[in-house]
C-alpha cells in the first residue's frame, strides 16, 4: 500500500513536470519572442524542477537557443525498486520488541504484527511488500 502510493505520487509529479518542461521547449522554439540565453532558459527550468523535486529523473540539455530533456529511466527504475523499503536507524541498540513498540505509532500496529520488518543491531528495514 505504501509502495503503491509512493509510485503513484512519483508518476503524477513526473507528468506534471513534463507538461511544464514542454512549455519551455515550445518557448525556446517559437518564432516571435523566443526564450533565448542559456541563463534565462536555465532559470526557468530550475524553477520547474525545484517546484516538483524530481530533477534527478531528468536528463537536461540547455544551449543558448534551445532546451531539450529526456527521462532518466535508470534513476526511475532504481527508485521504483526501492518503493516500500524503509530503513529506520536508531542511535542506541534496542530489542525487536522495543523497536516494534516505537514504530507502531508511525506505521501502524497491524502492519508490524505481520512481521514485515527485519531487525539488526541499530536499524530496522521495513518492507511494505507482502
Amino acid at each position: 500500500m505504501l509502495a503503491q502510493e509512493k509510485s503513484l505520487t512519483r508518476i503524477a509529479l513526473l507528468q506534471a513536470t513534463q507538461q511544464e518542461l514542454n512549455k519551455i521547449v515550445i518557448a525556446t522554439s517559437r518564432d516571435k519572442r523566443a526564450l533565448k540565453g542559456a541563463d534565462q532558459i536555465g532559470l526557468r527550468v530550475g524553477r520547474v524542477l525545484n517546484a516538483t523535486c524530481v530533477g534527478k529523473y531528468f536528463n537536461i540539455a540547455i544551449t543558448e537557443t534551445s532546451f531539450s530533456y529526456s527521462l532518466n529511466e535508470a534513476a526511475i527504475a532504481n527508485d521504483s525498486a526501492l518503493d516500500g523499503v524503509y530503513i529506520i536507524r536508531n542511535l542506541y541498540p534496542v530489542t525487536a520488541e522495543e523497536l516494534s513498540l516505537s514504530l507502531s505509532h508511525s506505521i501502524g500496529c497491524s502492519f508490524l504484527s505481520k512481521g514485515n520488518f527485519r531487525f539488526s543491531r541499530c536499524a530496522a528495514i521495513i518492507s511494505a511488500r507482502h
